[in-house]
């Protein structure tokens, strides 16, 4: 959590929800690439999460539970009719969210 960083932005994210034992599953690579285990640690830095509400890959509510463990300040944006990845509908949120992370002091 390198605090040159001011923030995130993050598209069509979530965690893994895993409740494996996560020593089968080689803790340390397993906990490095899971979300859910490291977006608290962002806080007081921004957390901005655009989402598609048609994403076969990551579904609404894993997205919506990985966004609850966030810090604020924090932003949740659902675009209507996007599947996975970035979507025009994500434009105008995304470029307001960079706005306010890279204007913040």
């Amino acid at each position: 959590m390198d605090n040159r960083i001011k923030g995130l932005v993050a598209i069509s994210t979530s965690g893994f929800r895993a409740t494996e034992n996560l020593s089968d599953l080689g803790e340390n690579y397993f906990v490095s690439i899971d979300p859910d285990h490291y977006i608290g640690l962002i806080k007081p830095r921004y957390t901005f999460m655009l989402q598609g509400d048609n994403d076969s890959i990551v579904k609404l509510q894993d997205a919506e539970y990985t966004y609850s463990l966030a810090g604020e300040p924090k932003s949740f944006f659902i675009a209507e009719g996007c599947g996975h990845g970035f979507c025009d509908r994500m434009h105008s949120e995304f470029y307001k969210d960079l706005k306010t992370i890279f204007s913040s002091s």
